[in-house]
């Protein structure tokens, strides 16, 4: 989601700079999950 999250920025200020003609990100909705998660046992 990291990637996704950069990728989107960028695809936003090359629609403000009028260098392509649609965002296909505009619409797109980045969902986290965070998990809980345990320590390794032996």
């Amino acid at each position: 989601m990291k990637h996704m999250e950069g990728l989107k920025k960028i695809m936003k200020w090359a629609k403000d700079n009028e260098w392509v003609d649609k965002n296909p990100f505009e619409l797109y909705s980045l969902k986290f999950r965070h998990k809980e998660r345990d320590f390794l046992s032996q």
